[in-house]
């Protein structure tokens, strides 16, 4: 499920979801306000991603350095 496969569609992977939340990130967001926005978007995610996946989506774009969290536990991208 983390990355895509032969038998693990785009979609339902990590990158995808990395991609939209980093589109979700325009100002500092909560976790909590991230996962609203997305959820809302059913005809885009897969129903595959949860909101485990998310959690795994944000630690790897922490660790990539491509999000940071402010002062205030916001998460933010990188600049």
């Amino acid at each position: 499920m983390i990355l895509p496969k032969k038998h693990i569609k785009l979609s339902e992977s990590l990158f995808a979801l990395g991609a939209l939340v980093l589109e979700q990130i325009d100002n500092p967001k909560t976790v909590d306000e991230i996962w609203d926005n997305i959820s809302q978007k059913q005809d885009i995610i897969s129903a595959a991603n949860n909101f485990d996946n998310l959690l795994l989506t944000l630690d790897y774009l922490f660790s990539l350095g491509i999000i940071t969290l402010n002062q205030k536990g916001g998460i933010t991208k990188c600049t």
